[in-house]
């Protein structure tokens, strides 16, 4: 079987997902164009030798409906004969794209390939494709399908989470995320959204709140972030809050360029350490993670991260990010 070899990879900055997010005028499809782009100028790749380009879209209706990925690669300037596919598996959407993009490598299919993901929840909010799932009881009622705020609270509980516990945890991630840019660490895997004119919408992620403490009210601009001043998000127990809760994004536009063995020869990039994939779906009363219940997250984790970051960290050119 051909080994796939990842040898670039790069995303879009995160935007808040609301009509005041910065990314907000601009459509998934101008996102994950510009993102195809620059991984096309920046390799100096010549269209002609990628044979798929494979998108993961959740909501693929509106300006985000069709065949995004092959709407993207024109956009892109890959021209008329560079293929897209678009697929869905929630979540997991632009993960398993990846995934689905190296198996084509390593079928013997492809010898180049493109993967990644496009969302624009600010434009496309989340479940306008709508689906039988949530609202059908043929199915919502046979697997306990609840909301993801009432599933958080349903882990923390289960395994013993507390309130503090949640909070600290999200205060932690916002330092470690402002500290990760000001280190430089995401410059060579972030490149910035620009308008038709060639200014810079957004170069960095929106999203954080480095500032927010535990039990000291700060203060950013207007804005007073303490995590013990939140209200519980309205969920059944109570502990899960706005603060410690995934926050929207309008777009994670990730591309990621797959190549068969001659490529790595040629160019001196790493192997990816991954040869098989496997997705399991545990339940749907809970979203989040635990080693018995969150297989579906543990495994599609592991296999695209392992494929994409086990090789850009031993890349010459650009580091992960």
């Amino acid at each position: 079987m051909p080994d796939a070899f990842i040898y670039d990879a790069i995303r879009t900055p995160r935007g808040r997902g609301k009509i005041d997010g910065s990314l907000h005028e601009v459509t998934a499809l101008n996102l994950a164009g510009q993102a195809l782009a620059a991984i096309k100028d920046r390799n100096k790749l010549d269209p002609a030798l990628v044979d798929d380009v494979v998108l993961g879209c959740v909501d693929p209706v509106g300006e985000a409906g069709g065949d995004i990925a092959r709407a993207a690669a024109l956009v892109a300037g890959f021209g008329d004969g560079v293929p897209g596919v678009q697929i869905n598996r929630f979540c997991a959407s632009g993960l398993d794209a990846v995934n689905f993009a190296a198996a084509e490598i390593m079928s013997g299919q492809h010898e180049m390939t493109i993967g990644g993901g496009a969302e624009s929840m600010s434009r496309i909010g989340i479940g306008a494709s709508g689906g039988a799932w949530p609202v059908d009881p043929s199915i919502a009622v046979a697997t306990y399908f609840l909301p993801q705020g009432i599933s958080a609270d349903l882990i923390a509980t289960k395994y013993g989470f507390t309130r503090d516990d949640v909070d600290a945890y999200a205060v932690e991630s916002q330092k470690r995320a402002a500290k990760s840019w000001d280190e430089g660490r995401f410059k060579k895997s972030v490149v910035p959204v620009r308008d038709v004119n060639g200014l810079t919408i957004l170069a960095k992620d929106e999203h954080m709140r480095p500032s927010t403490s535990m039990h000291t009210a700060t203060t950013t601009g207007t804005t007073a972030m303490c995590m013990s001043r939140c209200r519980p998000a309205p969920t059944a127990i109570g502990i899960a809050t706005s603060r410690c809760g995934m926050r929207i994004h309008m777009c994670r536009t990730r591309t990621i360029r797959i190549a068969t063995e001659p490529v790595r020869y040629l160019l001196g990039y790493a192997r990816a350490s991954c040869s098989s994939y496997a997705v399991d779906w545990a339940g749907s009363r809970s979203a989040g993670y635990s080693p018995d219940e969150l297989q579906y997250a543990a495994q599609v984790t592991r296999t695209s991260v392992a494929i994409a970051l086990s090789a850009l960290r031993c890349h010459s050119g650009h580091a992960a990010g």
